[in-house]
């Protein structure tokens, strides 16, 4: 087969979506970027909840207690203050990202270019967040330490609680890792393969 028959087989009616697929298939990227979306808040809304739960009590005793030091306790505070930076930074990006593709006024080009950056934001998000779980280690370490210094845990309070934060950061690191290169690169390669079809 010559190269302008291949040419014209490809370019012929027969070999186009049709434009109720194409429907078909905007609605479920619709329904995609939706349900991401609202995933998204959800998550973010709940980590706000108890972030500020957390904020509030340690604020609280802070003010209230007489005993509390704020130049020999402050390793708390800072680690608050690193998660609250961690998430107004990753809600900050998602409304950039929700303005620059306003769900409802999309083509299933708009759609797949959506998702797409989407899924870029996500892998962002989650460098992002690694490298607030590494700035966090020294600082949760400084926090023990101080709690330590000034009689408020035990050593052996201390290194229970090292151990059993160091288990779910060290599992949240390998969530991520998995998640950041079996799920998000493959599905980028996806897209990037649908948007160039």
């Amino acid at each position: 087969m010559k190269p302008e028959d291949i040419d014209r087989l490809w370019q012929s009616p027969a070999n186009r979506i049709t434009q109720k697929a194409e429907d078909i298939m905007l609605d479920k990227v619709l329904k995609n970027i939706r349900r991401s979306r609202r995933g998204f808040h959800i998550f973010t809304g709940y980590v706000a909840a108890v972030l500020g739960g957390i904020s509030f009590v340690a604020g609280y005793t802070a003010v209230k207690r007489e005993s509390f030091d704020w130049g020999q306790e402050w390793g708390v505070f800072a680690l608050l203050g690193l998660c609250w930076c961690v998430l107004i930074l990753i809600r900050v990006q998602h409304r950039r990202h929700e303005r620059a593709f306003p769900y409802g006024h999309m083509n299933l080009s708009d759609a797949l270019a959506a998702m797409q950056a989407a899924n870029a934001l996500t892998r962002l998000r989650l460098k992002v967040m690694g490298v607030g779980l590494l700035v966090a280690v020294p600082l949760m370490g400084a926090g023990l330490w101080q709690l330590q210094a000034v009689g408020k845990m035990s050593a052996q309070n201390v290194m229970q609680f090292a151990m059993l934060a160091g288990g779910a950061l060290s599992l949240s690191v390998l969530v991520n890792l998995v998640r950041y290169f079996r799920v998000h690169m493959p599905e980028a390669k996806r897209l990037q393969q649908l948007r160039s079809e």
